[in-house]
């Protein structure tokens, strides 16, 4: 046969001169209620304006079943099986309202669109479907539906009976089932009604059917534009993995397939957002200009013959889906704030809070650095801190970031496949000090400029204020206590940020804040939310201040178990030569007096610790003071 056929065929025909089989790699039936009934009524519109006319559904793609008798029409549906699942269902239902209507010549034509009788060598019947579903309960729950055609009670009494949860695309089909049922019931009560929608259904409406060699269809199959919810990249990638795998393949490689899907869906990740980052992770862009894939561009990315050759998936297609699972299940973990091995991440939870939950484009890079142990890894994420502050707080644009980050993923994944740890700490403090610390270097000026005229005044700046004043109170808690460091932000969630001058004061106080010397150049609205007059608080402290003035509030910071907010009042000295007095040497100052110029004094002493703080460090060097 030539390796593109086209027929044109109505249900009749399709139906007496085809067994379609729903491959298992196949999307399973998702049509709701609302495709079922568009379809129901364009037909009954149809019917009822010109029966005379033929109504053109669409199209379906198909490939011949390699092997089997010719005149059996075997094939498998490559595009298409929502329509053809749903006008088999309106078969079935159509042969029950006949039944009921007496119809005895009409219940047996419909009957052998149905059902496939052959026979054994014994002599048994062996009954097939005219369209078989082989994903998960999907013949089971089409097969209980013809056994109890009246409603699917009964139906779905036999499925509990085999122990079929009736969930997915088995609830989906019974559901469309019942659907298609009522439907008919209410439209067509007379006899007269029925016969004539059934002649115009089984020989008026038309659809195209092509059928090509697999490797063919599959070419031609985003050409075919299908009623309902369109198959996108994932779908197509699992359809071009099957097709590389023997059929008894097909349940390991299934499996491995769920294997991807089920957590990402769990995480509510979106799949078509890891696969844009599992190949920027994992492939060298020819040029930098193809360096960022876009969601439109993943599956042509899979199909080009030179990506086919470095994904290696037509060689090797379960060692490539071992891949996609194993990037998966990184992806889930890194999206949870925690290193590729699944223990919690101190510095992923940081970023996360600096960056917020809608920044990924750096999972790119962590995608490409997950095999690194999780010692370097962690170093790493810190690192990532430290660069991306200076990229945010600088209001750097980010239009090149993602682009960026695909490219420097290249270096990390060379790094993480370096087998000697020594060789591979080097490898990853160069990468940092050559790409990160350069940048951090060059945008110094900027980034201090910035933090001195930083305000709290917006509220999509509010979460990275609080992000802000909890790393530096973090660092600063460090010193001050001593012993083994913590790195995490979580003993400083739930702290308020308190405004030192009042955020509300007496109505008024505007105006004399105005008449002081000290204040000349800053308005009060200007000068409470500046970054020097904003610290962290316990909620029950901030509560009993409520609007008090500094005089009154002073006191208070001293209970704090915040120490940057507590050497707002006072400076704590810790023995002799401590890093706690280190501190209070370099960086830290006490203020007994609010103004103006305390808060700007305040300010510039915040921006002095942030260039310690958000700077990168070689591996096994901590923060000191």
């Amino acid at each position: 046969m030539p390796s593109i056929k086209n027929d044109q065929f109505n249900p009749n025909l399709a139906f007496l001169n085809n067994t379609y089989i729903v491959p298992v790699y196949q999307r399973e039936y998702v049509w709701g209620e609302r495709e079922v009934d568009s379809l129901l009524n364009d037909v009954a519109e149809q019917v009822s304006s010109d029966a005379t006319l033929d109504y053109f559904i669409g199209m379906v793609l198909v490939s011949p079943v390699d092997g089997a008798p010719p005149e059996e029409g075997r094939c498998e549906v490559i595009d298409g099986q929502q329509r053809l699942t749903t006008l088999f269902l309106l078969l079935i239902a159509l042969k029950q309202r006949m039944f009921e209507a007496k119809q005895v010549v009409t219940v047996s034509g419909i009957d052998k669109l149905l059902v496939n009788t052959t026979w054994d060598g014994e002599g048994d019947a062996k009954i097939g479907l005219r369209l078989t579903p082989q994903y998960d309960d999907g013949e089971d729950t089409i097969r209980a539906i013809l056994e109890s055609p009246h409603d699917t009670a009964a139906a779905r009494a036999v499925l509990v009976s085999k122990g079929t949860a009736i969930v997915g695309s088995a609830q989906r089909l019974l559901e469309a089932y019942d659907y298609i049922i009522g439907y008919l019931a209410k439209s067509y009560p007379n006899t007269s009604d029925l016969k004539r929608f059934w002649s115009f259904f089984s020989t008026k409406v038309q659809f195209i059917q092509i059928a090509a060699p697999v490797g063919t269809a599959l070419k031609i199959f985003e050409t075919i534009n299908e009623r309902g919810v369109s198959l996108d990249a994932m779908d197509l990638l699992k359809n071009l993995l099957f097709v590389q795998v023997k059929k008894a393949q097909y349940e390991q490689l299934k499996s491995r397939w769920k294997d991807i899907t089920k957590p990402l869906a769990k995480a509510k990740l979106k799949p078509l957002r890891f696969l844009r980052y599992f190949i920027m992770a994992n492939y060298t862009a020819e040029k930098p200009e193809n360096a960022v894939v876009r969601e439109d561009q993943i599956y042509d990315w899979f199909v080009d013959r030179d990506n086919v050759q470095l994904a290696g998936y037509k060689k090797d297609p379960l060692g490539f889906v071992q891949k996609l699972v194993t990037n998966a299940s990184w992806y889930v973990h890194l999206n949870k704030n925690c290193r590729p091995d699944g223990t919690p991440s101190p510095a992923l939870s940081r970023l996360r809070r600096m960056t917020g939950a809608a920044f990924s484009l750096h999972s790119v890079m962590l995608l490409a650095a997950a095999p690194l142990p999780a010692d370097l890894f962690e170093h790493l994420v810190e690192q990532m801190e430290s660069y991306l502050f200076s990229v945010l707080y600088t209001f750097t644009p980010s239009k090149e970031l993602e682009r960026e980050f695909s490219i420097r993923a290249d270096d990390l994944r060379d790094a993480a496949a370096i087998e000697d740890k020594k060789k591979q700490i080097a490898a990853i403090d160069a990468f940092v000090a050559r790409h990160w610390q350069s940048f951090i270097d060059s945008k110094a000026r900027e980034l201090h400029s910035h933090l001195l005229s930083y305000s709290n005044g917006t509220t999509q700046r509010k979460f990275r204020t609080h992000y802000l004043l909890a790393r530096l109170s973090l660092v600063v808690d460090n010193a001050f206590k001593g012993g083994t460091p913590v790195y995490g932000l979580d003993a400083y969630t739930g702290l308020h940020i308190e405004h030192i001058l009042p955020d509300t004061p007496d109505a008024g106080y505007d105006a004399i804040w105005n008449t002081q010397p000290a204040n000349v150049g800053m308005k009060y609205d200007e000068a409470k939310e500046s970054l020097g007059n904003l610290m962290l608080l316990e909620a029950t402290i901030n509560i009993s201040n409520q609007n008090n003035y500094y005089e009154e509030k002073r006191p208070t910071y001293i209970k704090s178990g915040v120490y940057l907010t507590r050497s707002q009042a006072a400076l704590t000295v810790v023995g002799k030569n401590s890093s706690a007095n280190r501190l209070n040497d370099k960086f830290l100052q006490s203020f007994d007096t609010w103004d103006a110029k305390q808060i700007v004094k305040r300010q510039e002493m915040l921006a002095r610790l942030a260039a310690v703080v958000w700077n990168t460090r070689s591996f096994g060097e901590a923060l000191k003071f």
